[in-house]
């Protein structure tokens, strides 16, 4: 993240990991937008470019007949 506070310093994203943490990713970002408007004075100056991903569990998959049968 490149949202500066009024003596320069970036954003501690590893600091606020817990913001992206639970819930759903909508409110994630919101909370995530919040903090980062807080940090930098109210005020985002510049265009905002954000990706969240989600980590899905794999799904299980059912071994085939043929897989069974050996």
């Amino acid at each position: 993240m490149e949202a500066r506070d009024s003596q320069g310093r970036f954003f501690p994203l590893d600091d606020h990991l817990e913001l992206v943490r639970g819930g759903g990713q909508e409110e994630a970002l919101d909370r995530l937008i919040s903090a980062l408007s807080t940090h930098a004075g109210g005020a985002l100056h510049d265009d905002l470019a954000v990706l969240l991903a989600e980590r899905q569990p794999a799904p299980i998959v059912a071994p085939t007949a043929r897989a069974a049968a050996d």
